[in-house]
């Protein structure tokens, strides 16, 4: 074998691992987004079944971000 059939064998070999790379992120990247779609749907369906903790919630954090910030212009 040739240093030139080397070479090829060493390029065709680098593309299959990067297909193979590829295909592999492409379905992770499915898989995330699948998980990701149906998480967003279970919080907005708790959400609407029970508003009050979102909303206490989202007060409280304001609060407190007022505060800090009242706090640093001192």
């Amino acid at each position: 074998m040739n240093e030139q059939e080397r070479v090829m064998s060493s390029i065709e070999d680098g593309e299959f691992k990067l297909r193979n790379a590829l295909e592999e992120a492409e379905k992770r990247l499915k898989q995330g987004y699948e998980q990701a779609t149906k998480l967003a749907s279970d919080i907005d369906k708790k959400t609407k079944e029970n508003p009050w903790p979102v909303v206490v919630g989202v007060g409280i954090s304001c609060l407190l971000l007022g505060l800090l910030i009242g706090k640093t212009r001192d």
